[in-house]
């Protein structure tokens, strides 16, 4: 009767113990719910007279929205493309090229049909990004043009946990038909929105000082 009781004890602290540990993991897992039953957090625009407007959205549910369109109305085709950093992230690409801002992060959205269809299906080395809007799941992995060699691809990680699950998101055009030196401040502009509801870090001493204090084992001996 001892190992019995013994058994049944031990398999009421594990289960304790996995309740607690899943009612954390469920709560994360509920923020990371669809669009539709999250909340704006924040929303931020970028406007050039005629040319475009980038706008970013923030949710509580650790996802981002960009809408990225065309504003012109002389029958130009533009050939713009959005990124975003995460933090204070590197860069996966730099450039020296004409027309496009020089540290360029997670591609996020372009504005061109051809362009998206370029990257996402005929390139030999495809990566995430959308076509004029896009929602991302900030703790998912991201694939993203290698920094080393553009031509090949590298996979970056979701968001780490921290202490309040919010991560700032800069994002901006970084590259579009008729930008260079002259309006280099068209894809220089930045702007950051806030992101919550991503994981957070476990402080460690929860489940400790829960079993600590119903002290399972020396209540043991109350059964021997």
């Amino acid at each position: 009767m001892r190992k019995t009781h013994f058994a049944s004890l031990a398999a009421s602290a594990a289960l304790a113990s996995a309740t607690i540990v899943g009612g954390a993991g469920l709560a994360q897992a509920q923020s990371a719910s669809s669009e539709e039953d999250a909340s704006v957090v924040g929303t931020e625009t970028i406007q050039f007279d005629d040319r475009f407007t980038l706008i970013g959205t923030a949710y509580d549910n650790c996802t981002v929205a960009f809408k990225l369109t065309s504003d012109r109305t002389d029958g130009v085709t533009e050939n713009l493309r959005a990124d975003y950093r995460v933090g204070g992230e590197d860069s996966v690409m730099d450039r020296t090229d004409q027309g496009v801002r020089e540290q360029v992060y997670r591609p996020a959205v372009v504005s061109n049909e051809t362009v998206h269809k370029a990257i996402t299906e005929e390139r030999g080395n495809p990566y995430d990004v959308g076509l004029g809007t896009t929602t991302i799941d900030l703790t998912e992995d991201r694939t993203v043009p290698d920094k080393d060699d553009t031509d090949n691809t590298t996979v970056l990680p979701g968001v780490e946990p921290n202490d309040t699950g919010e991560h700032t998101i800069t994002f901006g055009v970084y590259q579009g038909s008729g930008l260079n030196e002259n309006n280099k401040e068209l894809y220089e502009t930045t702007e950051d929105v806030v992101v919550s509801g991503c994981p957070i870090t476990d402080d460690g001493g929860l489940l400790g000082s829960v079993v600590g204090s119903v002290d399972v084992f020396g209540s043991l001996e109350n059964f021997s």
